[in-house]
């Protein structure tokens, strides 16, 4: 596959750092340190963690799945395109969830109170430390 050189040299230009992802979903929280990755890698992260929170709650109050949602568009439009459908679905997600990426801060309290509530479960061990009594 061949890349065009800008796009080369943005992806080589951008910088890695150490983020925090964080999507919600209702009520639940999801989060995650990313260590050595660009921003653009760490927003894809932080939306594919709020695609499957979404997906985990998919029939429960009102979220509806693809297939509920192409069965719907169908019924209007049996032509409908499944790039349509696809969007429709992301919309849907959006509409739900919250989501973002932000440099990590081992100073900021929102951050590590996060992490606390997901049970330190994944914490990259250069970050141990803010967590050891």
């Amino acid at each position: 596959m061949k890349i065009k050189f800008e796009e080369f040299l943005n992806e080589a230009n951008q910088e890695r750092d150490d983020y925090f992802v964080f999507c919600e979903v209702g009520n639940q929280p999801n989060c995650d340190i990313l260590i050595d990755v660009t921003l653009d890698e760490a927003e894809t992260t932080s939306w594919a963690m709020a695609q499957e929170l979404y997906q985990s709650y998919e029939g429960l109050h009102g979220m509806r799945s693809y297939s509920e949602i192409e069965e719907e568009m169908r019924e209007e439009d049996e032509d409908v395109s499944e790039d349509d459908i696809t969007m429709t679905y992301n919309e849907e997600i959006e509409s739900w969830a919250s989501y973002y990426a932000e440099k990590f801060d081992p100073n900021s309290e929102k951050q590590l109170d996060y992490l606390k509530q997901e049970g330190l479960r994944n914490i990259p061990v250069k970050y141990k430390y803010l967590f050891e009594k």
